[in-house]
């Protein structure tokens, strides 16, 4: 899937957006801080690829997360913004899995 498929660019929307969604939780930010939040999972996650040699990046994810959000949001909010999104990402990951076992397991059992 090209990036010029438009179901490939609502996943990566949808993607950006997990983190402005999860900050409005915690504080309700203005439609104008989208790109700002966009970039700072953007950032983030580019960052923590660089240090892929660090056991689950070392928290370097959510160090910069907090650092690039704390200049739109409270620190303390900065951090539980950081530390929910890994939480369910942590989360979804694990439900996936447990779809793939489930599916994978069926497939066995014919």
């Amino acid at each position: 899937m090209s990036t010029r498929d438009p179901r490939r660019r609502g996943w990566l929307v949808r993607r950006r957006l997990f983190l402005f969604a999860i900050v409005n939780v915690y504080q309700p930010l203005p439609l104008a801080a989208i790109p700002a939040t966009i970039g700072a999972w953007t950032i983030a996650c580019t960052i923590s690829m660089l240090v892929f040699f660090l056991p689950s990046n070392f928290g370097i994810t959510e160090v910069t997360m907090v650092a690039l959000l704390s200049g739109l949001v409270p620190i303390a909010v900065a951090v539980l913004a950081a530390l929910s999104a890994r939480i369910l990402a942590t989360l979804l990951d694990l439900v996936w899995g447990g779809v793939a076992l489930l599916i994978q397991i069926g497939f066995r059992r014919q």
